[in-house]
């Protein structure tokens, strides 16, 4: 089966029944959600930003040499067809991740899913402007990925701002290989503009 992985399960347990319902009602072939989530005693608001923002080379290390040998050793997973979907902290994440696949991420992920990258946070000391720039410095002119990235129209007017300016930029880089799909979702904001995102995302790349 494609795999799908979802950042912020915490949240998202209450989409459950409109991911399933994708597939069920054949908008959208079967698949393996894993949700990436945290305890409900955890203290979530704090610890996320440690891991999305703070220091994702170790959340993105867990993730990679961690939960994806365990997930895809137990169940059975296509490895060539993966997605990864955040939003929010978690778009910042998915970016960030998308900039390691001459690294990291190099081969693992076909799909990204994203709404409302932070782009005014840091990571490290950098922003995502930064690592996209450090990215295409080290003589990377591809990008291999499928790529679906939105925001709200009613969201932060400098978020959105950014948006549209690194979308721009990327589209300007010309990589091969990336298929950028990027949308501003007219009468939603930062908390609604989230799941309409994940859906039309995964109804895109899993059709």
């Amino acid at each position: 089966y494609p795999v799908v992985y979802l950042t912020d399960c915490y949240w998202r347990r209450e989409n459950y029944g409109e991911i399933k319902e994708l597939y069920e009602s054949g908008r959208t072939r079967e698949f393996i959600l894993i949700g990436i989530g945290y305890p409900d005693n955890y203290d979530f608001d704090v610890i996320r930003v440690r891991d999305l923002i703070n220091d994702p080379d170790s959340f993105l290390s867990l993730i990679v040499n961690g939960i994806m040998p365990y997930a895809e050793g137990t169940y059975s997973v296509d490895a060539s067809d993966r997605t990864f979907c955040g939003a929010s902290y978690g778009g910042n994440f998915m970016l960030y991740s998308l900039f390691q696949s001459d690294g990291i991420t190099k081969g693992l992920f076909k799909n990204y899913v994203m709404a409302s990258p932070i782009f005014y946070k840091r990571s490290y000391e950098q922003y995502l402007f930064d690592y996209e720039e450090a990215y295409y410095k080290r003589g990377n002119t591809s990008v291999n990925a499928n790529v679906y990235m939105t925001v709200g129209e009613d969201e932060n007017i400098l978020l959105v701002r950014k948006f549209k300016k690194f979308t721009a930029r990327l589209e300007r880089r010309n990589y091969t290989g990336l298929n950028l799909t990027a949308k501003v979702y007219e009468g939603k904001e930062h908390y609604t503009v989230w799941v309409p995102t994940l859906l039309e995302g995964l109804k895109m790349f899993l059709e």
